[in-house]
């Protein structure tokens, strides 16, 4: 399934080009550290956990659950056509939480739905992750 939103396309700079592009592809990237095994989230050079630069960019499981979300229903520039629209925390199942949106209604929207990662395009040549509620195709 795939999913268009309006939106503002970030200009990208330093280590967050990488994941941007790894996006673009359709793959979601979190960081792994090679001495402690923790992951991180937002990728960086540096593990947020022991301070080693002994990291890498990994592809998620792109599984996770809502830990808390909002509901927006006065957009702000640039997104004026997605409203209302919902912007979420999601704990992936690797433990690392990012903001994202789940694509569902409000009433489906809840703490603890389990979800899995897919991909909205911003532009024809710009996308950035969502969420969709897991037993919805």
């Amino acid at each position: 399934m795939s999913h268009t939103f309006s939106g503002v396309v970030p200009q990208t700079r330093g280590e967050e080009t990488i994941w941007f592009d790894q996006c673009q592809k359709g793959r979601l990237s979190i960081l792994k550290c090679l001495e402690c095994e923790s992951y991180s989230f937002y990728p960086t050079s540096v593990c947020r956990s022991c301070s080693s630069r002994s990291v890498e960019l990994i592809d998620a499981d792109g599984r996770g659950v809502v830990h808390t979300f909002s509901w927006v229903y006065r957009a702000p520039p640039g997104f004026e056509t997605s409203v209302p629209y919902n912007i979420t925390i999601v704990e992936l199942i690797e433990g690392v939480k990012l903001m994202s949106r789940v694509v569902c209604d409000e009433e489906t929207l809840k703490c603890g739905l389990e979800v899995q990662v897919s991909f909205a395009k911003i532009t024809p040549d710009f996308q950035v992750p969502v969420f969709v509620p897991i037993d919805q195709p």
